[in-house]
């Protein structure tokens, strides 16, 4: 005879069983009318005699995903093991004593499934035609952020946040052939196996030649986390999204690595390993000692490149790089580690929450580096932008797909003004526009910032440009940095740097230059060896405008006056007293 026990005695567990249910909706574990009835099947079947086999039973019908078992399993213990639960959750919320007992390790997403609902105060009426903005970096806990932080697990709002994103957005990292092969209709080799096995069925008579085909994996992907003191708000959250949302594409598993960066480098690449995100960020927690400090992006990617360089995998990795760009290292430190990864790499791309403003522009020294480096820049600052992620990458993606023809010239040039005249004329916007071949217009828009509106034509394609150009390092009047970007719309665009020097001498000054740039679009395609031609041309014309400029107003430069042979032999008789003969000899 069999024993019925608790709640299946008293004819609760019905009722039991489905407020179980919501409680573990409330924790983000997806749980719907059509998984309780069939619990309560499974426990007519099981019974309810060992508790032990009770939670096997509802796991395996009420979880379906590898992440949510741990949250059940805390939670099944916690709601079945006192029968007075409403008693234990009330007292929850009476006065405690002050004590050194220590709290059960229950994970966020249990603690707040298991508080009682507390009665909302009626919200005023709001205009209807009133739009609100929801930062999606605003939706995390406010528990104070300490240096050395400690991200603990997903609260439940965050992780219904999270888990949304991941069921809307499926980040498309492209697919490359590997070199596996598998049988299909396509391919340069036969499939001999296949063949004969289907000439068996007809006689031996070959109908049709099946072929071996390469198999389609995803790129790996490189994760690098800035967790410094101005990412803070989103580092946490970003760190989740990730971790759920490059799991697997379509049951199939990615190979990514990620790093998070501060003042050094942390490999968050194991903690990444684990199918929950609670769990994920526990241990990136403790595998992050510099948690809201500075940002030395340079030194992080040197460490990269010595420790970690295998991580790349044969120029097919996608680095996806989240960081606002607001880095206290050198420069020419994270240029040069910059190209290196480039070198390494097949795409990468700039994942910017400063992009929330509209008038952002990256003149900070770090931020134009990395801008010049990176293959597309993308916004992640709120709910809307995280949702058109999966579209930028993918256009962004299809642009990379052939690398934008760089162009790189030097050289120097000698002018017949001083070196003051010359660092006033190429910080005139009136000089420049009469210098640079196809400017319409230029204009100052702050300090050190340029607007300018230039015609531009490269063999077959030719289109009006309207670029930025921004000064760094000034140095005067000695040199100074010139970063400048220009989009063309359908014919393409263009970004670069140039490094200008003047240094003086005694016939004026020598102006140096040093231009790097790229171009991508329809100009891009007309070729390296053409685009080269028409930048030295322009270069060139620009030297030929500006020597005449100066020219006007400054006047020609003092020439020496030529002695002709014969009036020297008469000025050395003169002074030796000879005549014709003595000066011939």
């Amino acid at each position: 005879m069999t024993t019925l026990l608790g709640d299946a005695r008293t004819g609760k567990l019905a009722d039991n069983l489905t407020a179980f249910g919501r409680t573990l909706r409330r924790a983000g574990v997806s749980v719907d009318a059509a998984r309780i009835a069939l619990a309560q099947q499974a426990l007519q079947l099981t019974g309810v005699e060992a508790k032990r086999d009770v939670a096997a039973a509802l796991e395996a019908v009420l979880v379906g995903r590898e992440q949510d078992r741990a949250v059940f399993r805390e939670l099944f213990d916690a709601f079945f093991r006192d029968p007075e639960l409403a008693h234990k959750l009330l007292a929850q919320m009476l006065p405690r004593a002050e004590g050194s007992a220590v709290p059960p390790p229950q994970r966020p997403r249990v603690r707040e499934a298991l508080m009682p609902h507390r009665a909302q105060a009626p919200r005023p009426p709001q205009a209807a035609d009133k739009e609100f903005e929801f930062d999606a970096a605003m939706t995390a806990s406010d528990l104070a952020r300490l240096r050395h932080a400690d991200f603990n697990q997903l609260s439940a709002s965050e992780y219904v946040l999270v888990e949304r994103l991941v069921r809307d957005i499926r980040l498309p990292v492209p697919r490359v052939p590997a070199r596996r092969v598998r049988a299909g209709w396509r391919g340069a080799r036969v499939h001999w196996a296949h063949t004969l096995q289907g000439a068996a069925h007809t006689g031996g008579e070959v109908m049709s030649l099946h072929r071996l085909q390469r198999r389609r994996q995803p790129l790996p992907l490189l994760l690098l986390v800035d967790v410094s003191g101005s990412m803070e708000r989103y580092a946490r959250l970003l760190l989740a999204f990730l971790h759920a949302a490059t799991r697997q594409i379509d049951g199939q598993r990615i190979q990514r690595d990620v790093f998070a960066f501060g003042m050094r480098l942390a490999d968050l690449t194991p903690a990444f390993r684990e199918s929950d995100t609670d769990a994920m960020l526990l241990r990136a927690g403790r595998a992050i000692d510099d948690f809201a400090g500075g940002t030395r992006l340079g030194s992080a990617l040197a460490t990269l490149r010595l420790r970690h360089a295998r991580r790349l995998v044969g120029r097919r990795t996608l680095v996806l790089l989240v960081s606002d760009g607001l880095d206290t290292g050198e420069p020419d430190e994270l240029a040069r580690e910059l190209a290196w990864l480039k070198r390494h790499s097949r795409a990468l791309l700039w994942l910017n929450p400063l992009l929330r403003y509209d008038g952002y522009a990256p003149s900070a020294r770090g931020a134009a580096v990395l801008h010049l480096a990176a293959d597309g820049m993308l916004a992640v600052h709120n709910i809307a932008r995280l949702q058109d992620l999966a579209a930028g990458i993918a256009a962004l993606m299809k642009n990379s797909k052939q690398r934008n023809p760089s162009m790189d010239m030097q050289g120097s040039r000698t002018l017949s003004v001083t070196q003051q005249q010359a660092w006033e004329a190429l910080n005139d916007p009136e000089v420049l526009k009469l210098c640079i071949p196809g400017c319409d217009n230029i204009e100052a828009t702050g300090d050190n910032a340029y607007e300018l509106t230039n015609a531009i034509k490269v063999g077959p394609v030719a289109a009006k440009f309207k670029g930025k150009l921004n000064l760094a390092d000034v140095n005067a009047p000695d040199s100074y940095t010139i970063h400048f970007e220009g989009n063309g719309g359908a014919a393409g665009f263009g970004k670069g740097n140039a490094q200008v020097t003047l240094v003086p001498h005694d016939e004026g000054c020598e102006l140096g230059y040093t231009v790097h740039a790229s171009v991508g679009g329809k100009i891009a395609q007309v070729g390296q060896r053409l685009i080269d031609g028409v930048a030295k041309s322009m270069a060139e014309s620009f030297f030929k405008r500006f020597d005449e400029e100066m020219t006007r107003r400054h006047g020609p430069p003092p020439e020496e006056q030529a002695v002709e042979p014969g009036k020297l032999k008469k000025m050395w008789g003169k002074l030796t007293g000879g005549g014709k003969d003595d000066a011939s000899t």
